[in-house]
């Protein structure tokens, strides 16, 4: 049976996830430490197994260029991506390589899409990816769990929630697939890279990507297990994320309002048109290795 995705446009005005938004100004209203570490991380998903078993190359990326077209039936935008490999995990070696993905962007239609199930690259994004071939080229295999975005020596997840040091996100890769080999220099190259610039995918790439209205309602998940501890009470968490939220509306030049619409038990990050705030344990503490609360 064919998979179908489902498929987001976005023209000139378009849903953004509120989460990504005001996610630096959401905890608590209390004191907290000038500095902080990022320590225990998520368990990978049982896909990322699935994911693997799918693919023929397992590969440490750059990409060097990403080019977006319509697809002949001018239904959807397909995006052609050329890599520059910095090394492989598995498969045969090679200088670089061709992968094609769904989603892109026009710039001359400032039209943007997005299949909230399948990976988009951005060029020089920096990446470590799972691939099929496909005739001449390659797919990603696995959906969102066959991207991991790797920044400054760590490997991020679907959707940006969970992340790890790149050291252990190999460790993971070879307790799944022992026979994975990695280049005896992995790590010189790896403390190199981390020294270049920064460039994220394209999910994080401002497009010109809008509210459709200036008046802009968003729900809360209280779940974080902090509350009702020393870091705060139910009530507190919704003032601190309710304050978050009228800052960015009194930003200079923001021409949009964020206001409360109640409550929601989502914890999924989605491109589902709906701002949806909730938190995640990424392992941030402080200097006295006390938990910190991400929203």
């Amino acid at each position: 049976m064919k998979q179908q995705h489902h498929l987001t446009f976005f023209a000139g005005i378009a849903l953004v996830a509120l989460a990504l938004i005001i996610a630096a100004g959401a905890m608590p209203s209390v004191a907290a430490p000038a500095s902080y570490k990022s320590i225990a991380l998520q368990s990978p998903p049982s896909a990322m197994q699935a994911a693997l078993a799918e693919a023929d190359v397992v590969v440490r990326v750059r990409v060097a260029q990403s080019t977006s077209a319509w697809t002949p039936d001018h239904t959807a935008i397909r995006s052609t991506n050329t890599l520059s490999v910095r090394y492989m995990l598995r498969g045969t070696e090679m200088a670089d390589l061709i992968v094609e993905t769904v989603g892109g962007y026009l710039p001359a239609e400032e039209l943007y899409m997005i299949s909230p199930d399948l990976p988009t690259l951005s060029g020089g994004e920096e990446a470590i990816l799972f691939l099929a071939k496909t005739g001449d080229r390659y797919a990603i295999v696995g959906g969102q769990d066959g991207k991991y975005t790797v920044r400054a020596g760590q490997v991020l997840y679907a959707g940006g929630l969970f992340e790890e040091p790149i050291a252990s996100f190999y460790a993971r890769l070879q307790a799944l697939d022992p026979a994975m080999q990695l280049p005896a220099d992995w790590a010189e190259q790896e403390a190199q890279l981390a020294q270049e610039p920064v460039i994220d995918g394209m999910d994080f790439v401002y497009k010109n990507i809008k509210w459709p209205t200036s008046e802009i309602g968003y729900k809360v998940n209280l779940n974080s297990r902090l509350i009702g501890t020393q870091a705060g009470s139910a009530d507190e968490f919704l003032t601190a994320i309710q304050n978050a939220a009228e800052t960015w509306s009194m930003v200079d030049g923001a021409d949009f309002t964020l206001t409360y619409a109640g409550p929601t038990d989502s914890t999924t990050v989605a491109n589902n048109f709906a701002n949806e705030i909730f938190f995640v344990d990424k392992g941030l503490v402080d200097d006295s290795d006390n938990n910190l609360p991400l929203a």
